[in-house]
């Protein structure tokens, strides 16, 4: 009987974290840590931090990552890519037109816009 490592489990609990996504992205396109620390104004520290999951990016710091590397926001921070977000809110609208109708809806979407 092979008991497993315990050590083996924790690496593929953490495989899908901000930190791990970010990690291997920069390592697939060779950066270092100082060539995003520099490109977003921090530390090589913090970007460090950002990686071992020991500190979040801000939001705009997130964005600009995502930019770099050609992924969704959602996908580095969550590790999705905002279609279950997706689906949720058009099954929501689906039934508010239901109940409403489309031209009573679609009033309370520009009332929400403006």
């Amino acid at each position: 009987m092979t008991i497993p490592s315990y050590s083996n489990h924790v690496e593929t609990a953490s495989a899908n974290t901000l930190g791990s996504r970010l990690h291997r992205l920069r390592k697939a396109h060779r950066h270092t840590l100082a060539d995003i620390a520099t490109d977003l104004g921090v530390t090589r520290q913090s970007v460090g931090k950002w990686e071992q999951n020991q500190i979040q990016p801000t939001y705009a710091h997130a964005q600009a990552l995502a930019n770099r590397y050609d992924v969704s926001v959602s996908w580095l921070l969550f590790g999705n890519d905002g279609s279950r977000e997706m689906a949720i809110v058009s099954a929501t609208f689906k039934a508010i037109v239901a109940k409403l109708g489309v031209d009573k809806a679609l009033d309370l979407l520009a009332a929400a816009e403006s």
